[in-house]
């Protein structure tokens, strides 16, 4: 093995087969099946319990005790992640059109048509933060992320910033589109982990945008999921075989 980082497989094998999306949050992961449940996975032991059902969910974040879906019709929920129970907030499809989505601090920041938006998670309310964008001058972004409550975007281009969540205001990190090709990716500790198509590992620094391979294809070329929590980062696999990377 040509990684950097050790891995081990946990759970059973194939268990997260048809898992579409995820958070990872003090060292459990939460993912939602095609199926339309919701399931609570141990980052320990990868044991695993249904906590709801009859989701479909298209982004979910996680901020504080709760889990957040915005579904396929655009409405936000709030949901228990101990009980599945869930709660919506704001109108009926607000969020429609969401393509990047991660809550910090009691604010969810979205993009969608080229804008960034801020939801207040207490009430629903939500704002534009910046200015409106379009293809040409806007936010082409698909992935939002955050570490140490700050906020990041992997723009469709392969470049990386720092967004300021106050204004919108933003600072690339790193040298333009040194990220093209990410599948996916996870946050830990102040480094960015993210898979490229080709299915290499990279580690980058997130206060300087420096990079280095962590781990080859052989290890990553078919994962599909990464998430951070813990101590560790976690990738769901094709097969749906569950891995913890112990970094």
């Amino acid at each position: 093995m040509t990684s950097k980082a050790g891995w081990e497989q946990i759970g059973d094998a194939g268990a997260w087969k048809n898992t579409t999306v995820g958070v990872g949050s003090k060292g459990r992961l939460f993912t939602v099946e095609s199926s339309g449940k919701l399931y609570a996975t141990s980052g320990r032991t990868g044991g695993w319990d249904e906590v709801g059902s009859g989701y479909n969910t298209q982004h979910l974040a996680i901020d504080g005790d709760h889990l957040y879906a915005i579904e396929a019709d655009g409405t936000l929920y709030r949901v228990e992640p101990e009980t599945g129970a869930w709660s919506q907030l704001g109108k009926k499809g607000d969020w429609k059109g969401t393509t990047a989505a991660v809550a910090i601090d009691g604010y969810l920041y979205t993009v969608s048509d080229n804008t960034l938006y801020e939801t207040d998670l207490s009430d629903g309310s939500w704002e534009v933060l910046g200015e409106e964008g379009d293809e040409e001058d806007g936010w082409n972004t698909r992935f939002l992320f955050a570490d140490n409550d700050t906020l990041y975007s992997l723009e469709s281009d392969g470049s990386l910033y720092e967004i300021d969540g106050d204004d919108g205001s933003w600072t690339q990190i790193g040298n333009e589109g040194d990220w093209k090709g990410t599948r996916t990716l996870a946050t830990l500790g102040g480094q960015l982990y993210s898979v490229e198509e080709s299915g290499v590992l990279y580690k980058t620094d997130l206060s300087t945008g420096q990079w280095e391979e962590y781990g080859s294809a052989d290890d990553f070329g078919a994962t599909q999921l990464l998430f951070g929590t813990g101590k560790a980062v976690y990738s769901i696999e094709e097969n749906g075989n569950l891995y913890k990377l112990d970094l």
